[in-house]
């Protein structure tokens, strides 16, 4: 990573999921069922990512480690009462 992108450069899909440390297919099917918000260029029938927009996705996709939720609460359990 020790190559400097300009904002604007045009990445071919192997090095954009290089870069997120995906497969190539995975970002295939990301944007065919749009499954996150990641801007793709289509230049005829080849597709490439701006720079910027990957390192972008990157950052919205970080995880601070903090719980998302309050953990969830059990209830104790309540001893078998012996049938007679």
């Amino acid at each position: 990573m020790s190559e400097q992108l300009t904002p604007s450069e045009l990445l071919k899909p192997a090095i954009a999921a290089g870069r997120m440390k995906v497969a190539v297919g995975t970002l295939s099917q990301w944007r065919h069922h749009r499954r996150y918000a990641l801007k793709f260029v289509r230049v005829g029938r080849r597709i490439f990512y701006r720079a910027a927009d990957v390192e972008q996705w990157i950052s919205d996709n970080l995880d601070s480690g903090e719980p998302k939720t309050e953990p969830i609460k059990r209830r104790k359990r309540q001893p078998k009462r012996a049938h007679i």
